[in-house]
């Protein structure tokens, strides 16, 4: 998936919103640690797009 600068800031931002509203739900054991791992990875991804956009310029 190619992204631009602009959208994958945008992407960015809106898991890190999920992440975070993901986090402070409710009891540690109501947690849902699959979505939370979901989410992690989505992020990672993210910042490994954005990491090329530093060497491409």
């Amino acid at each position: 998936m190619k992204y631009s600068k602009e959208s994958l800031c945008e992407q960015m931002d809106m898991v890190r919103q999920a992440l975070y509203e993901v986090s402070i739900t409710l009891e540690d054991e109501e947690r849902d640690k699959e979505k939370i791992l979901n989410v992690s990875r989505k992020m990672d991804e993210l910042i490994l797009e954005y990491m090329k956009f530093g060497k491409e310029d």
